[in-house]
């Protein structure tokens, strides 16, 4: 089940790095009468899902976990 929970995150976070990169309103919001997610939002979400799905694989979960520390920083 968390896999799927991160590949839904990681989805996500592609619609709206999408959204960003097509000039999309639309897309560049979760619900409609919430503000837009910023991409570096976005590409830390992307991070995040990728490391929760690809959790059995240590090296890749702990590179994940890293990249969104370091771009939370």
């Amino acid at each position: 089940m968390p896999d799927v929970a991160g590949a839904a995150v990681a989805g996500l976070a592609l619609l709206v790095l999408t959204g960003w990169w097509l000039g999309l309103e639309p897309l560049k919001r979760v619900l409609p009468d919430y503000p837009t997610m910023k991409p570096n939002t976005a590409v830390c979400f992307l991070f995040s899902g990728l490391g929760l799905a690809l959790r059995e694989r240590r090296a890749v979960s702990w590179g994940t976990a890293l990249l969104v520390g370091a771009l939370a920083g």
